[in-house]
C-alpha cells in the first residue's frame, strides 16, 4: 500500500504545480503602474531658457519638489532654444523620462509661422503643465522720451526686438504695433533675452513685449518702463499696472485672433510624442500636486512677485491643438510680421 500512497502524493503535487502554472499564466504578468515606473528613476528636464533667467529659476525651484513627488532624481539640462525642443521631439526616448520646458508662445509661434530651424509639430507634444502662467506686458526703453501710449503713437521709426525669427517676442511686438497703429520695425537676431534686454536698456530698442514676470524684474532693474498689460485681466505680479483696455485701446475684430495668438504666454512643459498615455496622465497629476505645495508657492512668489499655480497640461494641449487647426491664423499673423520685420 505504501508505494501507492507515495505515487498518489506525487501525482497530487505535480497536479498542484500544473494548476499553479496555469493560473499564473491565465492571470498574466503583473502590470507596472506609472507611479511604480517613475519611482527611483532619473528624470531629465530640458530647459531652453537662459541660465539665471526668471524662467530658468522657476524650473530650478520646482525641481526638488517634483523629485519628491515622483520619488525620482530630477536633473536639469540647459540646451539651446531650437536644439533642446528639437531634441526632445525627435530624439529623446519615448519612455516619459525626458521633458522640455519652453515659452508657450514661442512653441506655438515658431511652429505655426515655420521659423527656421524648427523640427517639430507643436500639437503632437504631450503637454503636462504650464509651470509659469503669465500675462503679456508692453514696455518701452527707459531712454524713450514719452513713456505713454500716446507717445508711442506719435513716434516715428520705432524699433522692437526679437530673438528667434518669427518667435513669440517678435510676433508679439508686431501684432501690438499693428493694433496700436505704430510706425516701426522689428529687429530680429538677438542672441537671447539677456542680449535683447540690454538693447532695450541702452535705448537701441524702443518697444518690448514680454511676460509680466520678466517685465516686473526688468523694470525693477531699470532696464525698461512698463506701460500696460495686453490681456483683459490685470497681472497678479503687477497689480498696479493698467491693462491697455483701461487706457482706451480698442482692438479691431479682425485683429482679435492674432491678439489671442500672442497672448499665449507661460512655460509649456511637455513630453515627446509616443509616450504611453498612462504616464502622460500621471505626470499631469504629479505636476498639479507639486503646484499645490505651499512651500513651493512661497518660492514662486519670491521669483515672480506673486503665488503662481501651474496651468493645466490638458487645457494647454487643447489650446495649442485649436490654434494649429485654425488654418488662417498662420497666414494672418505672418502677414503682420512681414510688414514690420527686419534683421539685425
Amino acid at each position: 500500500m505504501r508505494p501507492c500512497v507515495t505515487r498518489s502524493m506525487a501525482f497530487a503535487v505535480v497536479l498542484s504545480l500544473i494548476l499553479g502554472i496555469f493560473v499564473a499564466c491565465a492571470q498574466g504578468p503583473k502590470v507596472q503602474t506609472a507611479e511604480e515606473f517613475y519611482r527611483g528613476k532619473t528624470f531629465i528636464w530640458v530647459s531652453v531658457n537662459d541660465i539665471g533667467s526668471g524662467a530658468d529659476l522657476i524650473v530650478r525651484a520646482v525641481m526638488p519638489y517634483l523629485a519628491k513627488e515622483l520619488g525620482a532624481t530630477v536633473k536639469i539640462e540647459n540646451l539651446g532654444t531650437d536644439e533642446g525642443v528639437n531634441y526632445v521631439y525627435n530624439e529623446a526616448p519615448r519612455d516619459g523620462l525626458t521633458i522640455v520646458v519652453k515659452s508657450t508662445g514661442a512653441v506655438i509661434a515658431n511652429d505655426i509661422l515655420k521659423a527656421p530651424g524648427v523640427l517639430y509639430e507643436s500639437e503632437k507634444f504631450n503637454y503636462v503643465s504650464d509651470v509659469n502662467p503669465s500675462r503679456r506686458v508692453l514696455s518701452v526703453s527707459p531712454k524713450f522720451p514719452n513713456k505713454t501710449l500716446d507717445g508711442l503713437r506719435q513716434a516715428k521709426g520705432l524699433r522692437a526686438g526679437g530673438t528667434s525669427a518669427k518667435g513669440s517676442i517678435a510676433t508679439g511686438a508686431a501684432v501690438t504695433m499693428e493694433i496700436l497703429g505704430l510706425d516701426g520695425q522689428i529687429v530680429t537676431g538677438f542672441k537671447g533675452t539677456k542680449d535683447l534686454t540690454l538693447a532695450v536698456s541702452r535705448g537701441e530698442i524702443d518697444v518690448q513685449v514680454s511676460s509680466d514676470n520678466s517685465a516686473k524684474r526688468d523694470a525693477a532693474d531699470g532696464h525698461q518702463v512698463n506701460l500696460a498689460v495686453l490681456n483683459k485681466e490685470k497681472s497678479p505680479a503687477l497689480p498696479d499696472l493698467p491693462t491697455w483696455y483701461e487706457l482706451g485701446v480698442n482692438v479691431r475684430q479682425e485683429l482679435q485672433v492674432p491678439l489671442d495668438f500672442i497672448l499665449a504666454s507661460g512655460q509649456a512643459t511637455a513630453l515627446p510624442p509616443g509616450v504611453p498615455q498612462d504616464r502622460v496622465e500621471y505626470l499631469r497629476k504629479a505636476f498639479a500636486r507639486t503646484s499645490d505645495n505651499q512651500d513651493l508657492q512661497k518660492e514662486m512668489e519670491a521669483i515672480v512677485g506673486a503665488p503662481n499655480p501651474f496651468g493645466s497640461g490638458k487645457e494647454l494641449q487643447d489650446t495649442i491643438a485649436a490654434m494649429k487647426a485654425n488654418k488662417s491664423l498662420a497666414e494672418r499673423v505672418d502677414a503682420i510680421f512681414e510688414k514690420y520685420k527686419t534683421v539685425k
